[in-house]
């Protein structure tokens, strides 16, 4: 738990972004606040992280098969992959940069407290599995230094051009515009921000989220990432060390 101050905090900062940000609007009908906001970054800066992804060999399955049986080890088939900007040549990096500065500025918190990025790449038929929350587990050894996840931001670098679905879920929570769970389709450049602990500070299990297939040949979309931290974010100086 971070306390109520913390989390009273963080409701009150993602509460107030449909009003303060150019375009925020807020997605669901719930107490838990879900914002959208458009333009979060440039088709350049999304370029440049995928590229760095690429070049970098960093892609890796999201999900393997346990141990024991044949094949174990493989990667899972029809589960995204992903990529963790977290290298020291990402700490110079200006695009790398961009989104923790943006994020930072966002809710007014130290850039120390924004997580490194991670891509996930999603392509036919990948689902990212049954949803999950987002705040760490009390057997996390991270949260000793770093304290817990308060706020996660998902930014949609593209939208599947040649398919359909990959909807962010956000199955205990109504949408404000549709009957039914919260629904988030792709586009390119919006980010989806909330809280991942409840007004009090504890972890917030009505914000638990998952990703629909991934539907038609060829089609592919990537999402960048991150989490604010109570504390410093691991890798970070006073922070867990990576």
């Amino acid at each position: 738990d971070v306390g109520p101050d913390v989390g009273r905090a963080i409701w009150k900062a993602i509460s107030k972004l449909p009003s303060s940000v150019p375009g925020g609007r807020l997605l669901s009908k719930d107490l838990a606040p879900v914002v959208s906001i458009p333009k979060a970054v440039e088709l350049a800066v999304a370029r440049e992280l995928l590229r760095l992804a690429e070049e970098g060999c960093l892609w890796q399955p999201s999900a393997r098969k346990a141990w024991g049986p044949a094949g174990a080890g493989e990667a899972i088939a029809g589960r995204p992959w992903s990529a963790l900007l977290n290298r020291q040549a990402h700490k110079f990096n200006p695009s790398v940069n961009a989104v923790r500065l943006w994020v930072a500025d966002l809710l007014d918190v130290p850039c120390e407290h924004v997580e490194a990025v991670r891509l996930i790449r999603y392509q036919d038929g990948d689902v990212s599995g049954p949803a999950n929350a987002d705040a760490r587990p009390e057997a996390d050894p991270s949260l000793w230094l770093s304290g817990q996840r308060t706020v996660a931001v998902l930014i949609h670098l593209d939208q599947p051009e040649q398919g359909f679905g990959g909807e962010v879920v956000f199955p205990h929570l109504e949408s404000r515009s549709a009957a039914g769970a919260l629904r988030i389709s792709p586009e390119a450049g919006t980010a989806i921000v909330w809280p991942t602990v409840d007004f009090n500070g504890i972890p917030e299990k009505r914000v638990d989220r998952q990703t629909l297939p991934l539907s038609g040949a060829g089609a592919v979309k990537h999402v960048a990432i991150t989490w604010v931290r109570s504390g410093p974010a691991p890798g970070q100086p006073g922070g867990m060390p990576v």
